[in-house]
């Protein structure tokens, strides 16, 4: 499992079988933050979804609608924002023209991903120009919506559509532009082995995925936690992508919320699943300054 699962739940997410349990007796994957000024829901989000994900537990609706404001990792539902997103896809996700992705890996590495886009339906000849950390999402994304999943489910979609149809400002604490260079400025090894663990991964992605989505459902981040982090245990390649891609953001998103907790404004937070556990995830580092509890 481990970061397969971890890339797909941070940048693309998942979410698979019958909808939430409104069971009152379980807990969340929801926390209540508060400061002396203000208070703020933390969400661990499910980005791309199947509609029986709906309706949500009552207290996540009732605390989306108590809040004064929306606060995502990205604003996906701004049309502009996914335009600049997509001119920065194509800047840091293609390789030049007279270039190929197949002088930018081993023969091995293009034997295995050839294999896998022909189980899907493409070829490598359509994604010649494409760099390894691009076709490390797309592929997953791609293996998702053959499933049935859809981006437009998931619960970032969902809040952003509530909040713009209630009027509800929408912050962001990173925007796209900055997860995209994010895994631009990934090293070419780095690139290659994320990759790699993707397509070995396929066949089981599904079924890791329930795993987690089942100790989501039940609030159960320790063994979120680790589910995540089994792959760095085995392999410590693994922990330098790990540390970019969580750890660090991590701080600069507890950073940002800081700023958040000094108003007097209630905010109503969604981050990525894995952006919450782990000593250095978001509840830790927020439980440091501030009271934390768990709904």
């Amino acid at each position: 499992m481990g970061l397969t699962v971890l890339i797909v739940i941070v940048l693309s997410g998942a979410v698979h079988g019958q909808g939430l349990a409104t069971n009152k007796a379980h807990s969340l994957l929801l926390w209540k933050v508060t400061s002396r000024q203000g208070t703020a829901y933390l969400l661990g989000s499910i980005h791309v979804a199947t509609p029986d994900l709906y309706p949500l537990d009552p207290r996540i609706e009732r605390a989306f609608t108590n809040s004064d404001a929306l606060v995502v990792e990205a604003n996906v539902g701004d049309a502009q924002n996914m335009l600049g997103m997509l001119g920065q896809i194509m800047a840091q996700g293609m390789y030049p023209p007279n270039d190929s992705i197949e002088n930018h890996l081993s023969p091995a590495t293009v034997s295995i991903l050839t294999n896998a886009l022909e189980k899907l339906g493409l070829s490598l000849a359509q994604f010649k120009l494409s760099r390894p950390w691009f076709l490390a999402l797309t592929i997953p994304m791609r293996q998702l919506q053959q499933a049935g999943f859809d981006p437009q489910n998931g619960l970032d979609m969902h809040f952003i559509s509530e909040a713009n149809s209630l009027q509800k400002p929408i912050l962001e604490l990173e925007g796209g532009p900055a997860q995209i260079e994010l895994m631009g400025n990934l090293s070419a090894p780095e690139q290659e082995l994320l990759l790699v663990s993707t397509l070995k991964q396929m066949d089981t992605m599904i079924a890791d995925i329930d795993k987690i989505v089942a100790a989501w459902r039940q609030g159960d981040a320790a063994t979120i936690d680790k589910l995540i982090n089994r792959e760095l245990q085995d392999d410590p390649r693994f922990k330098p992508i790990f540390q970019k891609l969580i750890d660090d953001r991590n701080r600069g998103m507890a950073r940002k919320m800081d700023g958040y907790l000094t108003t007097s404004k209630t905010y109503f937070v969604v981050v990525g699943a894995a952006h919450l556990v782990g000593q250095n995830g978001l509840v830790q580092l927020l439980g440091k300054k501030y009271k934390i509890t768990q709904m």
